[in-house]
């Protein structure tokens, strides 16, 4: 009843606010006051109705009470009565007072034993009485304590009341912000129906767009090819006149120091001087081919004698003692002359060595790499995980001496070294996110180079632009420096992690290797500029790229990977020339993470490619030579060099050439530098 009045006063309620109350809300508020009833009111009504029973009763007792006491009194005046009648029938009939007495006496003990039962059920009653009064006194705090809990259950209903109230407001700001949904939602289609038809339109001048970009890039492809040959030409033509220069300056000084000296010397021979020391082959055929002719004539001779070529064994021409063999015996006399003026052995008796000539522990750990100064330099960098840079004057090393210089400052591993082109700094990169610029004259800091933001893995330099040093580390960025001013002249993010670089012998393409064993081609311009797209990429090996070297002839790149494989990568159609593989090559590896170390080497005349490998030895591999030579699959005959030590032999981690050809440097995991000579050299 109770729940239905709250019903019917909350849909009054409802009618009189003039708001539409919904049905599963009325529903959810009648299903909690039934609970609530059904709670707090259902278990008290049994009570008290036993309650108001017990009252009833007590009041039907308390009537019974009074008609047994009414009744008594009646009996009471009865029996005085009969006593009186008694005594006048004993005083006027004496005669029966006996028999009549004794019925008397019947009767009185009749009625005393009626009023013994009166008085029982009196006791009995008052017994009950005394009961039902306890009881009507628990019955009375147990409806003062349900009334209680009927107050506390209508201020609860009032709340829920509230909360129906509340409830109904928010639906109503509900409807609201559905009503503006839904306009908005309206408008949104509206809009994307519009952005569609947009799109479309978009999407059509795209189209026409992307032809007509095709077309340009085509063209510009055709342009660029031709830019490439005539570049190619200028290559070659640049390559020939620094020859030419550079021939006519130690031409020039050898021929004032030892070719006129001899020629004088066969002068005073042909005079008759018995006692004059005769001319030697050199100087013989020198004065035969240089009679009245240039510098840049006898060059040409030179270059007429000689042919080398990248793929077979180089052609050496040997002059004979004098020019009896006519026009071409002075020709050969004049190109094994310059040779020996020169101080260099034909390439075709250049034999690789059977142990180093000097072994030294430069770097207390590993050594990571190391580098050689070009193109005519003599001094040689390692580094290592000891923190510092090692330089070796290779013309002294053979003498016993050690380090010509150490270079220190970095507080990490140094993992990769560099000389600038001009040959007057050393760069480094290191595990400490830096780079540092030495001066070799001084040996001190030149530049500490920072904003990197993990470690430097590698460090590449400009090969004609010493202010330009190009690096790449573990934060996926490659960024390039301005050496002159010590900082980051761009800064280029990398989708694949780098782990090495290389710079192409002209200097206009950066090649990069990454983890995954690809290799992506840079433009050097591009990324001076800020932009920050490979131009070219290629996958050429399965795991990580561990080195990458641009040979002297600006065409090919050498790489080396940790699936324990060299490949030769043409630069131009970014497609693999020559794998080398050796039956028991492997990479070594450096750190307590296992990362694959195996920097490269090629020598400057294209004929040897070196490498290291897991078990201690120098593998150095013949370009010259036939590729289907030696074992099927392997690129080529291959050479290990091993040092002779009792000890087990640690992996060989880098390598480098000397800039003449003649020295091979390698190091090892234990930080020992072996400089490796070529006979004849």
């Amino acid at each position: 009843t109770g729940v239905t009045g709250a019903l019917s006063n909350g849909s009054q309620i409802g009618r009189a606010m003039n708001v539409a109350v919904d049905a599963c809300i009325c529903n959810a508020v009648a299903s909690q006051l039934s609970d609530l009833y059904s709670l707090q009111t259902a278990p008290f009504l049994a009570i008290v109705y036993d309650y108001e029973q017990s009252i009833q009763r007590s009041r039907e007792l308390q009537v019974r009470l009074s008609q047994l006491d009414k009744e008594g009194a009646e009996l009471r005046d009865e029996n005085a009565q009969l006593h009186s009648r008694l005594a006048g029938l004993q005083e006027a009939n004496a005669a029966d007072w006996q028999a009549q007495a004794k019925v008397a006496q019947a009767q009185v003990s009749h009625l005393e034993r009626e009023v013994a039962g009166l008085y029982r059920d009196k006791a009995r009653i008052l017994e009950e009485v005394v009961s039902l009064t306890s009881h009507a006194t628990a019955a009375k705090e147990e409806a003062e304590r349900l009334g209680l809990e009927l107050e506390q259950a209508r201020l609860q209903v009032s709340k829920q009341r509230e909360m129906l109230a509340s409830t109904e407001a928010e639906l109503a700001s509900e409807r609201t912000a559905r009503e503006a949904a839904s306009g908005e939602l309206q408008a949104s289609f509206d809009t994307r129906e519009a952005a569609l038809v947009e799109a479309e339109h978009l999407r059509t001048e795209n189209a026409s767009l992307v032809r007509r970009l095709m077309q340009t890039k085509e063209r510009e492809i055709d342009r660029m090819n031709e830019i490439n040959k005539q570049h190619e030409q200028m290559l070659e033509q640049a390559a020939v006149l620094r020859k030419e220069a550079a021939a006519d300056r130690e031409m020039a000084t050898l021929l004032k120091q030892r070719a006129i000296s001899e020629a004088a010397g066969g002068c005073t021979a042909e005079g008759g001087d018995a006692g004059a020391r005769p001319l030697s082959g050199a100087a013989l055929g020198l004065k035969a081919a240089f009679g009245g002719r240039s510098l840049r004539d006898v060059l040409g001779l030179q270059g007429s004698s000689q042919s080398r070529g990248r793929g077979g064994s180089a052609g050496c021409v040997t002059g004979g003692a004098g020019g009896a063999g006519g026009a071409g015996g002075q020709q050969a006399g004049a190109a094994a002359g310059i040779e020996q003026l020169l101080g260099r052995a034909p390439e075709a008796q250049l034999t690789l060595p059977e142990a180093p000539y000097r072994t030294v522990a430069a770097h207390k750990g590993a050594c990571c790499s190391v580098a050689t100064q070009a193109p005519a330099g003599h001094l040689a960098a390692s580094c290592g995980t000891d923190h510092v840079v090692q330089m070796w004057d290779m013309h002294l090393v053979g003498t016993g001496s050690g380090p010509s210089n150490t270079l220190r400052g970095m507080t990490a591993a140094v993992n990769d070294v560099a000389f600038t082109s001009d040959g007057v700094h050393v760069i480094a990169a290191g595990t400490d996110k830096s780079l540092y610029l030495w001066d070799l004259s001084t040996g001190q800091t030149r530049h500490i180079l920072t904003g990197h933001g993990g470690p430097v893995g590698s460090v590449a330099v400009h090969p004609t632009d010493p202010r330009l040093a190009m690096s790449c580390g573990e934060d996926r960025a490659l960024k390039l420096w301005d050496l002159s001013r010590g900082f980051c002249a761009r800064s280029i993010p990398c989708t694949k992690m780098p782990n090495v670089l290389a710079c192409s012998r002209e200097g206009s393409v950066l090649a990069t290797g990454h983890l995954d064993g690809s290799v992506c081609l840079w433009d050097v311009r591009q990324c001076q500029k800020g932009d920050s797209a490979p131009i070219a990429k290629c996958q050429v090996h399965a795991q990580l790229v561990t080195s990458l070297v641009a040979t002297y002839s600006d065409g090919l790149l050498l790489t080396a990977s940790k699936d324990n494989s060299l490949a030769l990568l043409d630069f131009r159609t970014m497609s693999t020339v020559r794998q080398l593989r050796a039956p028991t090559f492997t990479t070594g590896t450096v750190g307590s993470l296992g990362k694959g170390r195996c920097k490269a080497a090629a020598s400057p005349t294209e004929k040897y490619v070196a490498a290291g490998g897991d078990d201690g030895g120098l593998y150095v591999w013949d370009l010259h030579q036939d590729p289907a030579a030696g074992q099927k699959g392997m690129g080529g005959p291959c050479t290990i060099l091993r040092q002779k030590i009792q000890k087990r032999a640690e992996p060989v981690i880098a390598a480098s050439w000397s800039a003449d050809g003649a020295t091979v440097i390698s190091a090892d995991k234990a930080g020992i530098v072996s400089f490796w000579s070529l006979a004849g050299l």
